[in-house]
């Protein structure tokens, strides 16, 4: 038997019991080690102004490029396309290179991957999509904590404190697909989560998520827009109690429209703010505190290219650095935006704005 196939045998208790020692497993490896020192420097980078913020990403760029050198996939492209690793410029150098398709990606996995590195550093990630179109690859640990710390950084930006209760609306499968009575959730007690399934939410079922958030008091709530905007549209269209405690939602994964930010706030009376970002690291934009969508510029090297059948409309195109065990140069993601006035924001933050991202929509 699978463990997929155990877990949905166990009691409930021991349900939430595999949940939280998955969720310490994963907290130990996010917060561990270096974390706190990288969630403290990454802090200190938003006060870069955009001189010291173009040496940090060259430093970053050029530490990449030779790590990046020694995979058979990179080095058969720097020599094809004249790249020196170690040349003066590496924005320069990176510019060289064509843009990276999905499915050069895909293909090449194997030869992109850098198996120079310990193995004990290193951890399998993958991105959604379709049934078999993901992406498996590896992360290193540092890169793993190294976005996590400018995940909370934007989290800390909106008050959400480290050790907040979360009511997570996400992808995973925690309540099994044949369990027909409630609960439709599960306990993370070390990742402080109450984890509703995404696949149980119906007209039925929401008065039963409702009451559990309104005994639990959590004050945040994280997840997908479409499952976010679904329960709302329940709480407004059924005129449904609200969940009063309540004060900040936070989106990802998915594009959120202007209708499910208004459906949303409207069944929540909370703040809601956009974050996007990808398991390749590519690119990471983050919502400030005046609603401006701004390019994580100190965690991967973005472009904007513009399409020729939909002017005004942008590939998001990146290169991290944070990841050397998987690096990707002018990778395209997929995913479009539409960029902003040119004006900069009273926040203070560096970098490009974007005013509407619209990324891939999982399953």
């Amino acid at each position: 038997m699978d463990l997929e196939r155990l877990y949905a045998h166990l009691p409930i208790f021991l349900q939430n019991a595999a949940v939280s020692a998955q969720g310490l497993n994963i907290n130990r490896w996010r917060y561990g080690g270096e974390f706190e020192r990288l969630l403290a420097e990454c802090i200190k980078r938003q006060s870069f102004d955009s001189k010291a913020l173009r040496v940090y990403q060259g430093s970053r760029l050029r530490e990449v490029l030779k790590s990046a050198a020694h995979t058979p996939f990179w080095k058969e492209r720097f020599a094809e396309y004249r790249v020196d690793p170690g040349g003066g410029d590496p924005f320069n150098e990176v510019q060289k290179l064509p843009v990276l398709t999905k499915a050069e990606v895909k293909s090449g996995v194997d030869r992109i991957s850098n198996r120079s590195l310990p193995r004990r550093e290193l951890v399998s990630r993958h991105t959604s999509g379709t049934t078999g179109s993901g992406l498996v690859f590896t992360g290193t640990r540092v890169s793993e904590q190294e976005t996590w710390a400018v995940w909370w950084r934007y989290r800390l930006l909106h008050g959400i404190a480290r050790d907040s209760w979360c009511g997570y609306f996400g992808g995973r499968s925690v309540v099994p697909a044949n369990q027909t009575k409630t609960p439709f959730w599960r306990t993370n007690y070390a990742g402080r989560q109450i984890m509703f399934s995404a696949y149980h939410l119906n007209e039925k079922n929401a008065p039963y998520y409702l009451k559990c958030l309104r005994e639990s008091k959590v004050s945040w709530l994280h997840g997908y827009p479409s499952v976010l905007s679904l329960l709302a549209s329940y709480v407004v269209d059924f005129s449904l109690e609200p969940v009063r405690s309540v004060r900040m939602v936070t989106t990802g994964a998915e594009s959120l429209s202007g209708s499910q930010r208004s459906q949303i706030e409207r069944a929540f009376g909370a703040r809601i703010t956009e974050h996007y970002g990808q398991a390749e690291t590519v690119a990471n934009i983050s919502e400030c505190e005046n609603g401006s969508l701004h390019v994580d510029e100190d965690f991967s090297l973005v472009e904007f290219e513009e399409m020729n059948k939909a002017p005004g409309r942008y590939r998001i195109i990146g290169t991290n650095w944070v990841n050397h065990a998987f690096p990707l140069f002018r990778y395209d993601t997929g995913d479009l935006a539409t960029m902003g006035s040119g004006v900069s924001c009273s926040c203070g933050q560096n970098g490009s704005i974007v005013s509407q991202i619209d990324s891939s929509i999982e399953d």
